[in-house]
């Protein structure tokens, strides 16, 4: 049985992917490493000493510096955890070297495909992951209060603050809305501008089929509801929606910042909308919602393109053949490790 050592700062993503691993019959050992210090060092090197890992887990540039002054020479899967900011401290060029060292590096958030790319790391040995979301298709649909069955659905979710485009939103359904009288909106979130957004859907007259619900802690049933999602944010946002949503296998509709450049192609698995431009959301919008057939194709292909990119049982897979080689080598299933899609 291989055995994987976690270090550094252990996320909630860097447990699901011992969860995983461990369903896998990798053995998993954890050991929080929050500083860099003489201690944690100490630490470190007493576990590699006593565990006598296959590969370390290191989550955490501080983490990786502590693993290169304990000299590891064996297999390193690497969860940088890169905020942006590294290039302020004078030890971004060793932390560049040491990502570059990497067998294996996972990237859990665009900032991270984007660093991770302006420090050259080879793409072949990085991948995009989201964690175990790949039931979400699955998911039973919601019974919403006030709808009739013959209600049709887009889902716009995120904070209620303006930087989020939830009034262009608001604007591009009620103009959607005169030729398709089934149409509702659905918002999910709560946030400082739901008043305005209230009382601007108000004054075109539907607030009656603009439906606020406030935040949910499952997004799943919302999905499985929806025919459409958007994502009309008024500058760059995260990204998990429109993952969230491809892996539903919905069409969405986001506004053509990079993170969903990076996640969507265009016209293929999703369209990508011109910020503030709500004719040009509803000029996207209008054919899929005409023609259901071309709308599900879309879903089809978002849905298969973010389980290949974006899925943790691939992430599991990656790590298994890293760890053996020749155990996978005659499955079937092949597994690309780009940045993004």
């Amino acid at each position: 049985m291989s055995t994987i050592l976690t270090i550094g700062e252990i996320t909630t993503q860097a447990s699901e992917l011992n969860r995983a691993l461990a369903s896998a019959s990798i053995q998993i050992e954890e050991l929080p490493l929050p500083h860099f210090n003489l201690t944690a060092w100490g630490e470190l090197r007493q576990a590699i000493q006593t565990r006598q890992p296959d590969a370390i887990h290191v989550c955490g540039t501080s983490a990786l510096r502590l693993l290169a002054l304990c000299r590891w020479k064996g297999k390193r899967i690497v969860s940088p955890l890169l905020t942006g900011e590294e290039h302020r401290s004078w030890l971004s060029w060793v932390d560049r070297i040491l990502l570059r060292r990497a067998d294996h590096v996972l990237c859990w958030n665009h900032t991270e495909v984007v660093q991770c790319r302006a420090l050259k790391v080879d793409e072949s040995k990085s991948q995009r992951v989201m964690p175990g979301r790949s039931d979400l298709r699955q998911a039973s649909t919601i019974s919403i209060p006030a709808f009739p069955d013959d209600a049709r659905v887009i889902l716009c979710a995120g904070p209620l603050e303006k930087r989020f485009g939830f009034q262009e939103a608001i604007w591009a359904f009620h103009l959607l809305r005169l030729p398709l009288k089934t149409l509702r909106l659905v918002i999910v979130g709560k946030g400082s501008d739901e008043a305005n957004l209230r009382g601007y859907a108000d004054d075109l007259g539907v607030r009656d089929v603009v439906h606020f619900v406030g935040e949910q802690v499952d997004l799943k049933p919302w999905l499985a509801r929806a025919e459409q999602v958007w994502s009309p944010s008024r500058r760059e946002v995260g990204s998990q929606l429109v993952i969230d949503a491809m892996i539903a296998g919905r069409p969405v509709l986001a506004n053509a910042w990079p993170h969903a450049q990076e996640l969507i192609r265009d016209g293929e698995t999703g369209c990508l909308t011109i910020p503030g431009d709500v004719a040009n959301l509803c000029r996207r919008a209008y054919p899929l919602l005409k023609d259901e057939t071309k709308a599900s194709e879309m879903g089809r292909r978002a849905r298969a393109v973010a389980l290949e990119h974006f899925n943790l049982e691939q992430a599991k897979v990656a790590i298994q053949r890293m760890l053996n080689p020749s155990s996978l080598q005659d499955s079937e299933s092949t597994v690309r490790l780009p940045l993004a899609g």
